[in-house]
């Protein structure tokens, strides 16, 4: 189906996915897909794995972690933008979940993939928006 439409002929070595929030895919059609989008890649013949990029914590889900595991081609590895752990930084800047949201994730992650790499992203500062930092 997908690799049809996508043409895919050779061989590919590494697939990546990527987007502000994968977590996010089918959302604007009414549905989040993405454990459904991760069964159908590794299906594709020819990757040999699929990297993800981007998943905020607060939309990791059981299904989606389990769709990681149960997919061979699927590294363990998740690239998590963590924009801070205090959660009244984390109010500060508008973002949801807090300091319990981010370590669950992790934590959920961890314990459903042993061999887990984590990759995160983390601001040192509450950004401001003025004519100073912009």
């Amino acid at each position: 189906m997908w690799q049809r439409r996508a043409g895919l002929r050779a061989r590919v070595k590494e697939l990546i996915v990527v987007a502000q929030d994968i977590t996010a895919f089918g959302a604007d059609r009414g549905k989040v897909e993405v454990a459904r989008l991760l069964d159908e890649l590794n299906k594709v013949e020819g990757i040999a794995w699929i990297r993800l990029l981007y998943a905020y914590p607060e939309r990791i889900t059981d299904e989606f972690v389990a769709a990681m595991v149960r997919n061979d081609k699927v590294l363990h590895y998740l690239d998590v933008p963590i924009q801070h752990i205090d959660s009244d930084v984390l109010r500060a800047m508008n973002r949801k979940g807090d300091e319990g949201t981010v370590r669950a994730a992790l934590e959920k992650l961890r314990a459903a993939m042993p061999g887990y790499h984590p990759a995160h992203h983390a601001h040192h500062r509450v950004p401001r928006r003025d004519a100073r930092t912009v």
